[in-house]
């Protein structure tokens, strides 16, 4: 059991000050507030993995969001981004080992397309969702729903 809110707050401000130096606004909304029984360092790994990804695809002067709250008795954690988005076609492949949208991402900006896979074996394992959608104005919005205990 640990404070989900507590326990992300100083990861993310390593986040914090890494979008800070590449001119991007990183925000923090934690309104959960409560425990959660889950092994504290694989959601670690989630929220690095989740916001290496929207650091990586959002560009100077776009924004990216974490949040925390709770819905429906479950503790969720949200990551929104202004960033370069993904296409209909490939929402559907995302959390596929070594999926890569465009062969020229990998290039450009390194990684193997095994983040999001990772991601997604760490929610199933606590029993959790995890949704990759279209922000609505622009970029990414992940949404990863736990249980409780």
């Amino acid at each position: 059991m640990f404070n989900l809110d507590e326990e992300l707050s100083s990861l993310v401000q390593v986040y914090k000050d890494l979008a800070e130096n590449e001119n991007k606004n990183l925000n923090v909304s934690f309104e959960y507030k409560e425990e959660i029984n889950a092994d504290l360092n694989m959601i670690k790994q989630l929220v690095v993995i989740l916001l290496d990804n929207s650091i990586k695809y959002t560009q100077s002067k776009d924004s990216i969001e974490i949040k925390t709250y709770k819905q429906d008795g479950k503790a969720v954690l949200e990551v929104v981004d202004t960033g370069i988005g993904i296409s209909n076609e490939a929402i559907d492949h995302i959390f596929e080992r070594f999926y890569r949208e465009e062969k020229s991402r990998n290039r450009e900006k390194g990684g193997m397309g095994l983040g999001l896979s990772i991601a997604y074996n760490i929610v199933n394992l606590h029993k959790g969702t995890i949704k990759f959608e279209k922000n609505r104005e622009k970029g990414a919005r992940v949404v990863v729903k736990l249980p409780i205990k």
